[in-house]
């Protein structure tokens, strides 16, 4: 069996890193890493901006603009750093558009999110669309068992009505 050594002779460590914890966002100066920090940086002053109450454009922003437009850059930037098989190093083409359309539909309900609260308006082929990309990302990010586990939390109360006792 060949093992690859190091100068001294000793065998070489082998990088054991889990599955769950790896990611391809590459050395610091790539592309990925720079998309990856300048998302992960525009949530948390996000976050800051709506907990302090900070305004933009003379607008304190809504509860449901605020969920939408961390929603989406959090999400893009797990697109970007998960990959969905495991060895996977480059970014697919697939993942950028996953990235893009999260963002998208997330900026869109976002600048919607008054007449969500007011009318109850909603938008199903997006709303599915969201969904189906949140379902990927917990895959990607827990495995199966946990994907399992989100989506029978998530239909849930679809089906409460008809459970009997506790369960409703």
């Amino acid at each position: 069996m060949n093992t690859p050594e190091t100068s001294a002779g000793a065998p070489a460590p082998e990088d054991h890193t889990p599955a769950s914890e790896a990611t391809r966002l590459g050395a610091l100066g790539s592309w990925q890493s720079i998309v990856f920090i300048v998302l992960c940086t525009c949530g948390l002053a996000l976050g800051l901006a709506y907990i302090f109450g900070f305004t933009l454009g003379g607008d304190r922003l809504l509860e449901g603009e605020y969920y939408w437009l961390f929603i989406g850059l959090f999400s893009a930037a797990a697109f970007i750093a998960l990959p969905a098989r495991a060895g996977q190093k480059k970014v697919p083409i697939y993942d950028m558009i996953a990235a893009v359309l999260v963002m998208a539909i997330s900026v869109y309900f976002a600048t919607n999110a008054w007449d969500m609260v007011q009318a109850g308006w909603f938008n199903l082929p997006m709303g599915v669309v969201i969904w189906l990309l949140m379902m990927e990302l917990s895959r990607r990010s827990g495995g199966t068992p946990f994907l399992l586990v989100v989506i029978v939390l998530g239909l849930y109360p679809l089906v409460a009505d008809y459970l009997p006792g506790l369960l409703m």
